[in-house]
């Protein structure tokens, strides 16, 4: 084999290897792996607060606030308390090889449901998952579950990243000045507290 053979045999492999990285480099990236990461999230958290109050007509309310992981106020909502029964919150838990993500979905009161993601989240990222733990990666894959659960993609969330499933929590009756708070942790369980 002559020299020139030879150096065309090297760039014809060097020309392929080439085109092979550029494709990898430039096509679409699936959603991201976040299962690894995962343990960046904190095994428990408080998500959502609220206290039941007077307004200034006298008229009950539910007054709320969200919290990220880091503990801070990241959307608040107030409306109105007229049923005499318990509160409840849908959550949609998403199990990512049994670590679990959870996100407030609707608050039950009497007959209504309040649709809850429009007041945590910011440029299609759920606030409640906020932390400087976090990574870009995680951030990443929470915000394209998130969004594919808001656009009623749960086959999609399914394929990607694990079963979605519905848990709905309910408080006792309600009285002014009552206060809970829900707390969510990595296992899957969403309970309330009352003080």
């Amino acid at each position: 084999m002559s020299v020139k053979n030879i150096i065309y045999i090297a760039s014809g492999v060097v020309l392929a290897a080439g085109i092979l990285w550029l494709i990898l480099a430039l096509r679409k990236p699936g959603n991201p792996d976040i299962s690894a990461k995962l343990h960046l999230i904190k095994d428990e958290t408080v998500c959502l607060r609220f206290k039941v109050i007077y307004d200034s007509d006298n008229d009950m309310l539910l007054a709320g606030k969200f919290f990220d992981l880091d503990g801070k106020v990241v959307g608040r909502f107030e409306k109105p308390y007229n049923s005499d029964g318990p509160i409840g919150v849908h959550f949609a838990d998403v199990d990512i090889r049994g670590h679990h993500v959870v996100f407030p979905q609707t608050l039950i009161v009497g007959d209504k449901e309040i649709v809850l993601p429009e007041y945590y989240s910011k440029n299609g990222f759920p606030m409640v998952y906020n932390s400087t733990l976090l990574d870009s990666t995680l951030r990443a894959g929470i915000g394209c579950i998130f969004g594919m659960l808001q656009d009623g993609n749960e086959s999609g969330i399914a394929k990607s990243y694990g079963n979605v499933n519905m848990i709905t929590n309910q408080t006792d009756l309600p009285s002014e000045g009552s206060s809970y708070e829900w707390h969510v942790t990595s296992g899957g369980k969403v309970y309330f507290l009352k003080d």
